[in-house]
């Protein structure tokens, strides 16, 4: 217990950030590992340490595989590596963080090349703020983004203020606006957590604003690395039946509550959206269409059955 509390203290800006996303909580949790590696290589507690971290990512954030498969794969090469050094576990952790980054560059290259003079997006996702801010750091004039607030978290007020000081012209709207904006040309990017071959997990909300601005015909683009792909996503846990409504415990599912317990409150932080819909996925596995996807996605599954096999 003794070992799990010092583990938790030194994560603790990761394990109670609840305003970032996914990659910029991984890139936080490489640089608290690689010093935390340090100290358990000394103590021979390398494998010991990487499994209470496992356990308290799943504790903390359930639903943010990034950062519990960036844990599990320095585990699993702990099982082929009994005694790796930090110097490896150091290379392991810049191999997963380099697959983050190859999305951003391809996520830059499709945006430079766009001419839509706006975007749309909701919540806080790392690697869009970042391939925009690559896509347009020299640019004079940037494109207009629309951020919807992300109701319950408000973490797409986040978002706005960064792409403000980073000297992007921004819109903030509720998440009901955007069926009330006269929409002429744009393109909504948003980022995910986990995704299958068939659908992806975001912000709640994601879903109502795909389908808001499809009738328009404009573009959806998805970007996050591969490091977030699940085998299959469970379904299940993102949806109650409305009869169970009012008996729900918080700890069943990710939502906010309110702070009067005479009342529940359904407000999920995230839901499922279903690959149909998207337009274009970008992983570093490339720039693709969503029925290209699958082909990626099934090589990336192959892989890891080769590797559990190993």
């Amino acid at each position: 217990m003794e070992k799990r509390d010092s583990i938790e203290k030194e994560l603790s800006n990761v394990l109670k950030d609840r305003t970032h996303g996914a990659s910029y909580l991984a890139k936080r949790l490489s640089r608290d590992l690689k010093r935390l590696l340090e100290y358990w290589e000394s103590e021979n507690e390398i494998r010991e340490g990487l499994e209470i971290t496992l356990n308290l990512l799943k504790q903390y954030h359930p639903d943010l595989l990034l950062l519990q498969n960036l844990v599990a794969e320095m585990l699993a090469a702990t099982q082929v590596t009994p005694h790796l050094t930090k110097k490896e576990t150091d290379q392991l952790l810049d191999q997963f963080l380099e697959r983050e980054h190859t999305t951003i560059d391809l996520l830059a290259k499709f945006l430079s090349e766009k001419e839509e003079q706006q975007f749309l997006t909701i919540s806080h996702s790392g690697t869009i703020f970042k391939g925009l801010l690559k896509a347009f750091f020299s640019s004079k004039t940037k494109p207009l983004i629309i951020v919807q607030e992300s109701i319950p978290g408000g973490e797409g007020i986040v978002m706005a203020k960064q792409l403000k000081i980073a000297g992007f012209p921004v819109a903030v709207i509720t998440d009901t606006a955007v069926n009330l904006i006269k929409w002429s040309s744009g393109a909504v990017l948003v980022g995910f957590d986990q995704m299958d071959d068939r659908f992806l997990i975001n912000k709640a909300g994601t879903k109502s604003l795909v389908l808001s601005i499809k009738h328009k015909q404009f573009p959806v683009v998805v970007a996050g690395s591969t490091n977030k792909v699940v085998e299959k996503i469970n379904l299940d846990r993102y949806k109650v039946a409305s009869d169970q409504l009012i008996f729900y415990d918080s700890g069943d599912f990710p939502c906010y509550w309110p702070s009067d317990a005479r009342l529940s409150r359904f407000a999920p932080i995230f839901e499922t959206v279903e690959l149909s819909l998207i337009d274009t996925i970008i992983t570093d596995c490339g720039i693709q269409s969503r029925d290209n996807w699958v082909k990626c996605y099934q090589k990336i599954m192959r892989k890891r059955t080769l590797k559990k096999d190993d």
